[in-house]
């Protein structure tokens, strides 16, 4: 029976990789699966040490330059020496060695970067180390006089090959990247104000005109529009800090698959992924933001074939469609399915006592949350809370074209603006969105903590206390989006109380399919004043803008909340991957990084364990602006329980997490014969529930006689 039993797991795991891979063919029109480690030509070892104020390096420009400088100039020695595969970030010789500083870095075709797991890589804190140009006063960590790109260099770019736009290499690793974008930038001679990265988008903010901070990106793949990055990689990396846009690709073949991308809310122009090109797909892949959680536009290409799946945002702007391109490029066969956005806070505690809630935001008071910060409670510091914040999201311009685009089975919950279709500019060519369906889509009601929330003065849109605001906005006898709403629910607060404050609906073509919850989005075709409001809206103030609309089939009749999409996913908080190096020594070279492989009775692994908050570590305050803006970014408190490793269902042993704070690893020693199934679990905390993670399958052959 035993072997019975391991026989049929393995069997079933093979029919789940199988039944994923060809799952993931729409609309991206590959055959797409887990990607697997490149072989390695060149292993690197860290010699610092990860701090919560970065690497371990002196504090001076030239102390962290000659650092930087030296480690840069190793992967340079190691690219020119590999001519196909890739350069191994490692730990050193002990866990506390576990960081690397490095300046950009250019990838050469067919040449990738793997970050092993508890090894972080910092991004350089001197602007002039990522300068491209210094063409008048545009220069890298500083406000343009005007809106300009092109000045910084990205941190880790990886280039096509200039005739064929290939390529085939990638980015990997349980590792992480931090831009510390929160840090003081590092000047020689006189040190201007403000002094962090993050410091110019205030800068922005209090200038007058069309300007732009000049900051470096972290990841670029076929940047250059002409110079496209075909058949690209990234896995299983986390970026975090960024000090500006955070992953820009574009070509023909990305896969981006297990990613994490993690800033600060309140930080905007850290989008998380700028995607443009053809046959695209993000798989298990999350980002925590203060902008657009992706983004896809075009360039000198049509972008098509777009695949993005079982996606989880905690951002600002959600999932952007820029459509641009002055006519002359399209946008078109994106699908979006299985999409948790959210704007909720992991991190408050609240207890009940005699009736009164009270709680704590990561150990902080509700009056120390005041007082420090001048808000009224925590819904205020909500970042995503604040102005116009979208889930779902397509903004148009002049001549832009955006057609076949489905979003389907999608959880919202505390999102500003749930749907919003709209101008991103007054176009002056007519633009194009058709054939978009909106199917199977599930508004939570809006948390407590949110409902409380009352929206700075001078939000657009604004006609309630924490709920819920609908955008759809044509040109009325110009242009008119087509779209449909196919089981669209948007969960009541309670009875008589809605989640929906307004609608703003202007010269649309709607139709509206299987359900929609609540039956007004069936009667958005002219104002509805002359008849009662569906329950339960009519008593209760519903803010509507209609003009210009029609259907184009009669409408459902059925508004059911009952037929919602069951929102099964829990939203997650935290992330865990699980994987082995062969023998005994720290994970290195080819033989780590493993999660399914063969050995002999008797020898030994290493399982390592990779668990961290999904969203950003860093909190930061945003200083010089009104009582009502003035959000504060919570973080994600530090995870503080051990892992538990098992084989099958059997106990044998458990880690805390060191080396940067992420990486726990236990040996296994003296495999028996047959089938393992190894996996891990870090258990219930105060802020996080209960994470079971990983499949390492290793299968143990009898030693020889």
């Amino acid at each position: 029976m035993p072997r019975f039993r391991n026989v049929l797991v393995t069997l079933v795991v093979l029919l789940c990789v199988l039944s994923l891979s060809l799952s993931l063919r729409a609309q991206d029109t590959r055959s797409v699966s887990e990607p697997t480690f490149p072989r390695v030509c060149a292993v690197l070892h860290a010699s610092l040490q990860s701090t919560p104020e970065g690497p371990s390096v002196g504090p001076t420009i030239e102390e962290q330059n000659a650092e930087s400088s030296a480690e840069t100039q190793l992967i340079n020695d190691a690219i020119g020496d590999c001519q196909s595969g890739a350069i191994e970030l490692a730990l050193g010789s002990s866990l506390q060695q576990n960081a690397f500083l490095l300046n950009p870095v250019i990838f050469p075709p067919g040449v990738s970067l793997i970050i092993d797991g508890g090894v972080t890589v910092y991004a350089s804190r001197a602007p002039a180390n990522y300068q491209l140009s210094n063409t008048g006063n545009y220069a890298c960590g500083t406000v343009a006089g005007d809106l300009v790109t092109g000045v910084c260099q990205a941190l880790l770019t990886f280039d096509g090959d200039p005739h064929t736009g290939q390529a085939n290499s990638g980015l990997y690793g349980y590792g992480i990247i931090d831009g510390q974008g929160q840090m003081p930038m590092l000047f020689t001679g006189v040190v201007p104000t403000p002094v962090t990265w993050w410091g110019l988008r205030l800068q922005k903010h209090n200038s007058d005109g069309n300007v732009n901070e000049n900051s470096p990106i972290m990841v670029a793949a076929g940047d250059t529009p002409d110079i496209p990055a075909d058949n690209f990689t990234m896995y299983k990396v986390t970026i975090r800090n960024p000090p500006f846009h955070t992953v820009r690709l574009g070509g023909d073949g990305v896969t981006v698959w297990g990613v994490r991308i993690q800033a600060p809310w309140n930080e905007p122009n850290t989008d998380g992924f700028d995607l443009h090109g053809s046959n695209i797909t993000l798989y298990d892949t999350s980002v925590a933001n203060g902008d657009d959680d992706i983004a896809i536009a075009v360039a000198q290409t049509d972008t098509k074939n777009i695949t993005v799946r079982h996606f989880s945002a905690y951002a600002r702007d959600g999932l952007t469609l820029l459509g641009n391109g002055n006519g002359k490029y399209s946008m078109s066969n994106l699908l979006f399915d299985d999409i948790l956005i959210t704007g909720d806070l992991p991190s408050v505690v609240t207890t009940t006592v005699n009736g009164v809630t009270t709680g704590t935001v990561n150990g902080v008071s509700e009056t120390t949350l005041q007082n420090t910060y001048n808000v009224t409670g925590y819904a205020q510091a909500l970042p995503n809370a604040q102005g116009d914040v979208h889930g779902i999201n397509l903004k148009y311009q002049s001549g832009s074209s955006m057609t076949n685009v489905i979003y389907r089975n999608v959880c919202m919950q505390d999102i500003r603006t749930p749907l919003y279709i709209g101008p991103q500019e007054t176009p002056s060519t007519t633009p194009t969105i058709g054939s978009v369906t909106f199917q199977n889509i599930h508004v939570l009601a809006p948390s407590p903590q949110y409902l409380n929330y009352n929206y700075a003065n001078g939000a657009s849109g604004a006609p309630g206390s924490g709920r819920y605001q609908i955008n759809f906005e044509g040109i009325s006898g110009t242009f008119y989006p087509q779209f449909t709403l196919a089981n669209v629910v948007f969960d009541d607060v309670s009875k008589q109380n809605p989640s929906i404050a307004g609608i703003y609906a202007i010269g649309n073509e709607i139709a509206t399919k299987k359900n929609v919850y609540p039956a007004v989005f069936n009667d958005l075709a002219s104002p509805p004043v002359d008849k009662p409001l569906p329950t339960p809206w009519n008593n209760t103030s519903l803010d509507l803008t209609l003009s210009d609309n029609s259907y184009t089939t009669p409408g459902t009749p059925i508004s059911s909340p009952w037929l919602a999409n069951p929102c099964n996913r829990a939203v997650p908080y935290i992330t865990g991957d699980l994987f082995a190096s062969n023998g005994n020594a720290l994970a290195t070279g080819d033989a780590t990084n493993l999660t399914t492989f063969s050995t002999t009775a008797g020898s030994s692994i290493s399982l390592n364990a990779v668990v961290q908050p999904i969203m950003s570590q860093t909190t930061l305050a945003i200083p010089g602006k009104t009582a009502a803006q003035n959000i504060v970014a919570i973080a994600s408190p530090a995870l503080t329980h051990s892992v538990r490793f098992y084989d099958g269902f059997r106990y044998v042993g458990s880690a805390v997490l060191s080396a940067n704070g992420t990486l726990a690893s236990i040996q296994i020693k003296n495999l028996s014969p047959g089938w393992h199934f190894f996996s891990a679990q870090y258990s219930k905390d105060q802020f996080y529930s209960t994470l079971n993670f990983g499949l390492v399958t290793v299968y143990v052959s009898p030693r020889r006689p």
